[in-house]
C-alpha cells in the first residue's frame, strides 16, 4: 500500500505578505514610439518626467530638443558603453527619472558589430543564422534589463513597413511567418518581445487639415499618435477595461498618456 506523502510546512516566511492591491504596483510608463523620421518621436519622448538621460545610438536626432531642459545625451559607439549605463542606473545613484533610447534600431545595428567582433568577423560580412540569433539575444537580454529598472523607460524607432528589411535579415525571419503590416524596424524576435515587455505602443505621424481663417484657406499640421487597435500598425496602450481610449493623440504628451492609463478623459 503507497504511504501518503506528507505535506513538508516551508519555514521562509509568509509568501503571500508579498502582494500588494494591483493599483500600487509600479507607477513607471514603459514606451515604444515608432514611425518616420519627423513625425516627433524624440519631441514626444521630451515630455517624459525630468530628468530625462537619452543613450543616442549614432542617431544625432536631438536638434528638435536643444531647448529642452533637464536632458542629458551619450552617445553610445559601443556595446561596452550601453551596460556601463545599465550598472550605473542599476545602482541607483543617480537623479534620472526617465531613460530614452534613440533608437532601438541604432541599438541593433550597435549589437551586429558587437557580434561580428566577437566572432572575429568584417563588418562587411553577412550574418548567418547563428549570428543573428546572438544579436536576438543581446537585444532581447538587455532591453529588459532596462525595462526593469525604477524608472520610466522610453523606446524609440523608425517605422518598418512590409517587405522593407534588408536581404541579410532574411535570415532571421521564420519561413511563412505573419508579419504586422507596420511596426518598429528591428527583427522580428526584437520586436515581438519589446511588442509585449512595454505598456505603450504608439505610432507617431503628421496630419494636415485644412481650415479658413481671416477668409484665407490655411493648413493645419498636427504631430499625432496613433495608440487605438488598428488592422494595420501596431498598437496598444494599457487602460482600465471599461474605458475606451481614442484611437489616435493630438499633439501628445507624457501626461495625455498616462490620464489615458488611468482611464480619464482629455479636454
Amino acid at each position: 500500500m503507497q504511504k501518503k506523502r506528507k505535506l513538508i510546512q516551508k519555514t521562509r516566511g509568509n509568501v503571500l505578505s508579498k502582494a500588494v492591491p494591483v493599483a500600487e504596483t509600479d507607477d513607471f510608463v514603459t514606451a515604444l514610439f515608432y514611425g518616420r523620421s519627423g513625425t516627433g518621436k524624440t519631441t514626444l519622448a521630451s515630455t517624459f518626467p525630468k530628468k530625462i538621460l537619452l543613450l543616442d545610438f549614432k542617431d544625432k536626432g536631438t536638434d528638435s530638443i536643444k531647448d529642452v531642459k533637464s536632458i542629458d545625451v551619450i552617445r553610445i559607439l559601443e556595446w561596452s558603453e550601453l551596460e556601463d549605463v545599465y550598472w550605473a542606473l542599476k545602482n541607483g545613484k543617480h537623479d534620472y527619472d526617465t531613460i530614452v533610447f534613440d533608437t532601438i534600431s541604432g541599438m541593433q545595428t550597435t549589437a551586429i558589430e558587437q557580434v561580428k567582433t566577437e566572432n572575429k568577423m568584417d563588418q562587411e560580412d553577412a550574418l548567418s543564422r547563428r549570428n543573428w540569433g546572438e544579436v536576438s539575444s543581446m537585444m532581447s537580454q538587455w532591453l529588459m534589463h532596462f525595462r526593469d529598472l525604477e524608472l520610466h523607460v522610453v523606446f524609440l524607432s523608425p517605422d518598418r513597413t512590409k517587405n522593407t528589411r534588408d536581404e541579410e535579415e532574411e535570415q532571421e525571419y521564420e519561413e511563412g511567418q505573419l508579419e504586422p503590416e507596420v511596426g518598429p524596424a528591428v527583427i522580428p524576435s526584437v520586436a515581438r518581445m519589446v511588442n509585449a515587455a512595454v505598456k505603450v505602443i504608439g505610432n507617431t505621424y503628421i496630419r494636415q487639415t485644412h481650415k479658413t481663417k481671416d477668409g484665407k484657406r490655411v493648413v493645419v499640421t498636427g504631430y499625432m499618435l496613433r495608440i487605438g487597435p488598428n488592422p494595420f500598425y501596431i498598437t496598444k496602450i494599457r487602460s482600465p477595461k471599461s474605458y475606451r481610449s481614442p484611437g489616435s493623440i493630438v499633439n501628445p504628451t507624457f501626461d495625455k498618456i498616462r490620464r489615458i492609463m488611468k482611464g480619464e478623459e482629455l479636454e
